[in-house]
């Protein structure tokens, strides 16, 4: 009887493991840190995992590794959407309407599950903010990944708050009480403009990353 009250008492106290709805539409503000400092960016990311689709939109994407190290982006503040589609991740630039093939699923530049926290480690609980309780996680990549998300026994009623990559990205997201899920698939077409077979530069992290199965450690930088 007491083995059976502590094993009860131990899986109350560690939640089940996070999962991410199939379809969904998040607001962040995206920190990152480099040689060139602190820099905050704001974006949105769209899922689809049904229809294979994800769309990653920064207001600025010379602090994104992606798609600052193509071509002469480094030197432009300017908009840059990642989005993958048929297996292809496009980087886009809509306001200079330029766009290119980074990578392919095979080279590990696909969408990503919604159950990618499955192995997630439970840290604990947390005040995050000081204002709202909150379950953390760690997971390992490339580098170790920090996730906090509110409280709730069902992981599809909880919501992501932060996620910290190493010491290079930290993701913030508006706390809320309801997933938005009512958005038009239309986000995730390809512009006219984008030709699967234009490469982004042979030099990019792109570049460097296709043809790596999956395994090129600069994929740790590759975030939605």
């Amino acid at each position: 009887m007491l083995f059976l009250l502590i094993l009860t008492t131990a899986l109350a106290q560690n939640p089940s493991a996070p999962q991410w709805p199939n379809v969904y539409a998040l607001s962040f503000l995206e920190d990152t840190f480099s040689v060139y400092g602190v820099n905050q960016v704001s974006g949105t990311v769209f899922y689809n995992y049904s229809l294979g689709t994800t769309r990653v939109d920064r207001s600025n994407g010379r602090y994104d590794r992606f798609c600052s190290l193509n071509e002469w982006f480094l030197f432009f503040d300017t908009p840059c959407t990642q989005l993958v589609n048929n297996g292809i991740r496009y980087l886009i630039y809509p306001e200079l309407q330029v766009c290119c093939n980074c990578c392919s699923a095979s080279d590990g530049c696909g969408v990503v599950k919604p159950t990618w926290l499955q192995n997630a480690t439970y840290t604990g609980t947390h005040m995050y903010n000081g204002t709202i309780p909150s379950y953390s996680w760690l997971t390992m990549s490339f580098e170790p990944v920090f996730y906090q998300e509110t409280q709730d026994p069902a992981p599809l009623n909880r919501f992501p708050l932060e996620i910290d990559i190493g010491p290079s990205d930290k993701f913030m997201f508006a706390s809320s009480n309801s997933w938005n899920t009512s958005f038009s698939s239309n986000v995730f077409n390809v512009p006219t403009y984008c030709q699967s077979q234009y490469m982004c530069d042979s030099s990019s992290l792109c570049g460097q990353v296709r043809g790596s199965g999956g395994k090129s450690e600069l994929l740790k930088y590759l975030v939605g």
